[in-house]
């Protein structure tokens, strides 16, 4: 809906998706051609979610603006997981009903929010707040098991700007972000995935809260876009997989939440012309990174500097054709109990 005054205006949005999903694996051990010993996993089931979405904004006077809005979503699945294990006295695979099992998630999120931004003279400024509610409910009816998640979430939020002279712009923020758990990190029962993997998660895990803190600098010259922005990062509830030893040559990888973890770095971000139908996209992120918390009741304190670069490159071929190239790297890092080596990426289009 669109109001007499310009930028006044009420917009909805409904959303609708259906999916279904089988998986499979098999494994097999022989010796010679004779089958000793074997596994087959199998997970499937449907899963529909429903989101709708209202927003409202109305400008006050030349740079004022206020917004509110809804945001909704339910969520259903059901997920049916089991084994097989292989028989050698019947040479065939039989279910394993110990670790079969049917799992229904439901889930419904409610979102409220409003914002005012203005501008005085050559300071602009954002504040935002934001409400969220979470209902979750994880049922394993052939256990008779339920567990249920009814919950509250506030997210305040505050950005600043100050226009240092032309094309020369001093930016700070600060936000506070959620990352939900989901999928089988929430499932309290052993899961196989092959002969060698089990997997189990933990219906009380916590989510992950993110406080985010942020000061920048972006420049025009020309046309070349520059900009630095410096950050301090706090994830509480640290959400991390965890691998152990279920027995030999099998292991158990389960969800917990460890701790805390803090990233303190600076991003670089370039965006230029080298020659006319070339355009340069170039990023970089340098940060250290810090994890404190509790690992099966022992301290963890471990950190890493870590450094990430993603170039990205666009060609004009003619009016009708482009070539879009891109280079990704990202350095090796630590986690709770090791640390991811380094890998690079790249694509063409």
């Amino acid at each position: 809906k669109e109001f007499e005054t310009k930028g006044h205006q009420l917009t909805a949005e409904l959303f609708l998706s259906s999916r279904n999903s089988d998986e499979s694996a098999t494994t097999k051990l022989l010796s010679g051609n004779q089958i000793v010993d074997g596994k087959v996993t199998t997970e499937a089931g449907p899963e529909s979610d429903f989101r709708s979405k209202i927003d409202y904004t109305l400008p006050i006077g030349i740079d004022g603006k206020f917004e509110a809005g809804y945001q909704g979503e339910i969520e259903s699945s059901k997920e049916a997981t089991s084994l097989s294990s292989w028989q050698t006295t019947n040479q065939d695979f039989y279910k394993d009903p110990l670790f079969s099992n049917d799992t229904h998630y439901n889930t419904k999120a409610i979102a409220l929010y409003s914002l005012f931004a203005d501008k005085i003279s050559k300071l602009g400024y954002q504040i935002g707040f934001r409400t969220e509610y979470t209902g979750r409910q994880i049922e394993i009816p052939e256990r008779n098991n339920k567990f249920t998640i009814d919950r509250w979430d506030y997210f305040p939020s505050l950005h600043v700007s100050y226009d240092v002279y032309e094309n020369h712009q001093l930016m700070a923020s600060y936000t506070r972000r959620i990352n939900r758990p989901h999928g089988w990190e929430l499932e309290p029962f052993q899961t196989w995935t092959d002969a060698y993997n089990i997997r189990v998660g933990n219906p009380g895990l916590l989510p992950e809260y993110i406080d985010s803190y942020e000061l920048g600098y972006q420049t025009l010259l020309g046309s070349t876009v520059a900009s630095i922005e410096t950050y301090y990062r706090i994830t509480n509830n640290r959400i991390e997989h965890v691998s152990s030893v279920y027995s030999e040559n099998v292991t158990l990888q389960s969800t917990q939440n460890i701790g805390k973890d803090y990233s303190l770095g600076a991003e670089l971000f370039f965006n230029f012309d080298p020659v006319r139908n070339w355009n340069v996209n170039l990023m970089g992120n340098l940060y250290d990174y810090r994890i404190e918390g509790f690992l099966n009741d022992v301290s963890l304190n471990r950190k890493s500097f870590n450094w990430s670069l993603r170039f990205n490159n666009t060609l004009k071929i003619s009016d009708l054709t482009q070539v879009q190239f891109n280079l990704m790297y990202r350095s090796p890092s630590i986690s709770s109990q090791g640390r991811s080596e380094g890998h690079i990426a790249t694509n063409i289009a």
